[in-house]
């Protein structure tokens, strides 16, 4: 995992985090993007990478929201 994945992974869990009697969000890449300051392509690319890595489920493609696997859970 490189840096802007790891930013990008960490930026999502602190927006993910779901309160006591609510489940897991699911979390906008563009909510994201713009902490980060990062453009659409990178964003693809980032979130391409995490999905491969497995950080990540898949991207719904028309909403940009994603939500967090366990493993990104454990893994920060």
């Amino acid at each position: 995992m490189n840096s802007i994945q790891q930013q990008f992974l960490t930026e999502s869990l602190k927006s993910a985090k779901p309160s006591q009697n609510t489940p897991a969000k699911a979390i906008s890449t563009q909510r994201i993007a713009e902490k980060l300051g990062i453009g659409d392509q990178e964003v693809k690319e980032v979130t391409d990478g995490l999905i491969a890595q497995g950080y990540i489920a898949s991207i719904d493609r028309k909403t940009t929201h994603f939500f967090i696997t366990s493993k990104a859970k454990e893994t920060l």
